[in-house]
Order: C-alpha cells, then structure tokens, then sequence
C-alpha cells in the first residue's frame, strides 16, 4: 500500500513520464541493427503502448486527485514544477519546466496517446525503406505532442509546440509521395514563419511581467492569466499580441487565408502522417487559442471575435 508521500511523488511525476517515454523508446530503437524491420515496428508499437498505458494511469490520478483534493474542474493538477533558468533569489529571470493538465488538456492527451499507436500499426505493411529512421520519427512527433497539451510554462510550450514541426516535415518529405518534398518545404515555411511572430510576442509578454506587480521576467501562464484578469496586460498591447500569438496558430489550425499548405501536405504524407496531422496537429492550434489567446487576451479577444468568425466561416 503506497503512502502519502509515495501517491505525491507519482502524482508530481507521471506527466514527465509520459512526455519523455516515446523518447526512451525512440532511443532504444536506435540501438536496434536497421535490418531487424520486425524489432523496430515492435518496439515501436510496444514503445508507444506504454505510453498509452502511462496516459491511462495519469487520467485516473488526475481524477483522483479533482476528487479528493477538492480541485475544481477548471484547474491544473499532476502538477510538477523544476527550476530551468533562474528562479533564484534576486534572479529577474524565472524560466521554469512546468507540466500539468486540466479538464480540457487531460483528453487531448489520451487522444494524442491513443492515435499514435494505431498510427504505427498502420505502417507494419506500408513502410520498408529506412524503417528505423520513421518510426523514431513518429515516437519524437508524439513527444512534442504530449508536451504541447501539458506545458504551463510559455516557454516549455513554444519548444513543445514547435518541436513538432521537426518530425513532421522528415515523415514527409521522406516517406511521402511524389511532391512530398513540395509539401513538405511548404509546411515548413508557412508553419516557421507564423512561429517567429508568435515567439516575439512570448519575450514581450516576458516584458509585461517584469513592468508588473510581479517584478520579475516570468512565463508562467496562469500567472499570465491572473495579470490579464487584474488589467495589467494594457488594451492597447492585447490588440498586438492577440495577433502574434495568432500568427502561429491560427496556421496550424488552419484558418483561411493561411491554409494553402494543408492540402498538399495531407495528400502526400505518408498515412501515419496524415492521420497524426489530422486528428491532433491541427488541434494544436485551436488549443492555442483556447489556452493562451482568450483567456490572457481578454479585451482584444471579444473585440476580434466577429473578425474570427467571419474567417472561420470562409474556411
């Protein structure tokens, strides 16, 4: 019978561990010979079954934890939180690795965990060539994945977020079809470039906090949030951010006119790929909004919405 103690412990790790498990077992893939196709799709399957069995688990301690611990169902929790950049005392600068869900990211995160091993099974009988290479490929995409969905951190959030374009872009332009490297070198662009807009909006935001009652430079997003809620996040600034973060998602989602891309890029992916982008990239963006936009950029948000809907409805 676990203790307290042991229960907090697995509590404040178990997202780490389902975040950085595809990545043990793409390491472990790696020291299989490339010959061995009947290892590698195993290990692979069994790499991303284990995850899948971590998610599970990280679901019934989340409930657990909303029921016992009286934590609402709009709140974090499987928290876990470790020091990265500063964080020291007199430090101005605190960039922190912290993970945790909530009702809305908990089953983006069993979807993410569910869809990556039929993706995999869904490739034993396509996939010949370089066989090792695709599947590490498909185990760090997952990585990137997870780490989207359990970031509370701007920072950790962005390397998640963007790290998924890495994967993505070598499953295509490898494993795709005849314009596959077209495709690819599209995604590539068009995602890269709304990124840079979005990450210049991060430091500014970094700026805010640091000209704010919390007088230090700090991306942590329900800290974000509060200084939004509390007015510190001037209207006029909203208006630019609301539109830098947008940059990003609103190309991943994709909203029109920035969509162009997609077509070509489902087309020629390889199935695993086109069932990956489908059923949880083009979420990313969405969850984006749904994260960071609305609730940090509260005033801009209802004064864009009718703009959002008229583009949504066009696309």
């Amino acid at each position: 019978m676990r203790t307290v103690e042991e229960e907090k412990n697995l509590e404040s790790s178990i997202l780490t561990a389902v975040v950085f498990s595809p990545l043990v077992g793409a390491m472990l893939l790696m020291l299989l010979r490339p010959g061995d196709a009947v290892g590698i799709r195993t290990g692979a399957l069994i790499a991303s079954l284990v995850t899948a069995a971590l998610t599970v688990l990280a679901v019934v301690l989340y409930y657990g934890e909303v029921m016992t611990a009286g934590v609402i169902s709009g709140s974090y929790a499987l928290n876990c939180v470790v020091p990265w950049i500063g964080g020291q005392s007199g430090s101005y600068l605190e960039i922190t690795y912290r993970v945790g869900v909530d009702g809305i990211s908990v089953w983006l995160l069993v979807l993410t965990a569910l869809l990556t091993p039929l993706a995999i099974a869904a490739s034993f009988s396509s996939i010949r060539d370089r066989s090792k290479e695709y599947y590490v490929l498909l185990l760090l995409l997952e990585v990137g994945m997870l780490g989207v969905f359990c970031a509370r951190d701007l920072i950790v959030f962005y390397i998640f977020f963007e790290f998924t374009l890495i994967p993505l872009f070598f499953l295509i332009a490898i494993w795709g079809g005849p314009e596959r490297r077209r495709a690819a070198n599209k995604f590539f662009i068009y995602t890269l470039a709304g990124s840079v807009l979005t990450f210049a909006g991060i430091i500014y935001m970094g700026s805010i906090t640091l000209a704010s009652s919390m007088n230090a430079v700090s991306f942590e997003i329900s800290a974000l949030i509060e200084l939004a809620k509390n007015g510190e996040i001037p209207v006029e600034a909203q208006w630019w951010l609301f539109l830098a973060f947008a940059a990003g998602f609103a190309i991943k989602v994709p909203l029109f006119p920035f969509h162009t891309w997609l077509p070509l890029a489902h087309t020629e992916a390889p199935t695993a790929g086109s069932v990956i982008l489908a059923g949880v990239l083009l979420k990313l963006g969405t969850y984006g909004f749904c994260r960071l936009n609305i609730p940090m950029f509260p005033v801009a948000t209802r004064q864009l919405a009718p703009v959002i809907a008229v583009i949504a409805i066009i696309g």
